[in-house]
């Protein structure tokens, strides 16, 4: 069984949606199609052999979050501006598909992140990132919080907030406040402040295999964890926000050509191909 999750708001993702739905049952498979509003409460049961998204890497986001325990391999087509989750572009779908029915596809495999916020020695909530985890104020007041990579203290950061990414978050919002951009293939984690309040202050990488403990000092601002941009926990002061690899993986299938076109994606998004240069 496959199931297919479109964004209806993407120009044109219903319509590859029917023509996908209509290849795949003439190729012998049965298909569930719902929309991406749908997926939280859509109840997954059932033997499936693929996720089809159609849409933006929000669309991965959601998908991953909901599927990521059942590892079933996930087909993301692109209807969002730059996508980097987004494997395949919208004019190469039927190509993919046909890889799939053949059996002859691969996939790159991407770690994900458990998150568990811990109150009073006890663990209040929890979840799971693909991208990133957030902590940034309400009120727009600066954090005071401090960092800690195993028993290691990276220091104390007073800052407008602070990102926890993944190496497949490193090109979203980590990125946009100043981090790294990491290739797909690697794993690690990439801690990033939000408008330091001393400006030597610069994002850090450090290996996945340590947990990261994120403590809010006594006193501190408002303070909000915003998970992928999709779930939203209210923290006090002096929780502690645990960030931990995730024994789960997505595997987001790939076309011949994966690293040419991050590459080619990360140029367009950079303005890179529009640089003149005087000789």
């Amino acid at each position: 069984m496959i199931l297919i999750v479109c964004n209806y708001k993407k120009n044109g993702a219903k319509d590859i949606a029917d023509e996908m739905n209509t290849f795949l049952i003439r190729h012998g498979y049965k298909t569930v199609y719902i929309t991406h509003e749908e997926l939280d409460d859509y109840d997954i049961t059932g033997d499936y052999q693929l996720v089809i998204t159609l849409g933006g890497d929000g669309t991965v986001l959601a998908a991953a979050r909901k599927l990521v325990q059942l590892d079933i391999p996930v087909l993301a087509v692109n209807f969002g501006t730059i996508g980097f989750m987004t494997e395949v572009e919208k004019d190469r779908w039927k190509e993919a598909l046909t890889f799939f029915v053949a059996g002859n596809y691969q996939c790159r495999k991407h770690m994900m992140l458990d998150v568990s916020v811990i109150r009073d020695g006890q663990v209040i909530d929890c979840g799971s990132v693909l991208n990133e985890g957030v902590l940034n104020s309400p009120d727009s007041k600066l954090l005071r919080h401090s960092v800690k990579i195993g028993d290691a203290l990276l220091g104390k950061y007073l800052s407008d907030g602070l990102i926890v990414s993944t190496t497949t978050g490193s090109t979203a919002y980590s990125s946009a406040a100043g981090g790294p951009i990491v290739y797909p293939d690697l794993e690690t984690v990439i801690i990033t402040p939000i408008c330091p309040y001393s400006y030597i202050v610069r994002p850090v990488v450090v290996t996945p295999d340590r947990k990261i403990y994120v403590s809010l000092e006594s006193g501190s601002s408002s303070t909000i964890l915003i998970l992928d941009g999709q779930k939203r926990i209210m923290l006090e002061p002096e929780d502690t926000v645990v960030f931990e690899k995730s024994e789960c993986k997505v595997r987001i299938i790939t076309l011949p050509g994966s690293e040419a076109r991050f590459y080619s994606r990360l140029s367009d998004r950079m303005s890179l191909r529009g640089a003149v240069y005087d000789r």
